[in-house]
């Protein structure tokens, strides 16, 4: 039983990650979960589904060529650990980075980076009037 879980978190993460990567943001806002949480490796978040919606609509229009790359998947508690890295032609929203991503009923809840000190703070950059400091842990 437990196993299957975690299959069923990764395959979700992936094809979150594999939406992304095509720009198709419908799949990925079909995924969110209502209180879903989006930090990103600032620390800084979007919470709720019609704002972190709003947020992956305004990130798709900046078009800077970005792609998430997972290299490895673990699960930890329930929680979807990948390490990878991102690319795009702006140089800030490319770096080495870790994810934790924790699913709720088969949704995608939280979503939180942790990158390095250098890179922009995506929500701000992407939906600035509701991006807020989080400073919580995510458990």
């Amino acid at each position: 039983m437990f196993g299957y879980r975690k299959r069923q978190n990764i395959k979700q993460v992936r094809r979150y990650i594999a939406a992304l990567n095509n720009r198709d943001a419908d799949e990925m806002i079909g995924m969110l979960h209502e209180d879903c949480c989006f930090v990103d490796s600032k620390a800084f978040c979007v919470e709720g589904r019609a704002d972190c919606a709003s947020s992956i609509r305004n990130f798709m229009r900046m078009n800077i060529g970005f792609r998430l790359n997972a290299q490895s998947f673990s699960v930890r508690d329930g929680d979807v650990l990948i390490k990878g890295y991102t690319e795009a032609d702006d140089a800030s929203f490319a770096q080495d980075t870790l994810w934790m991503v924790r699913m709720a009923a088969g949704k995608l809840a939280h979503w939180q980076s942790f990158g390095g000190s250098e890179g922009a703070s995506v929500a701000r950059a992407v939906l600035p009037a509701a991006a807020k400091p989080f400073n919580q842990l995510p458990y």
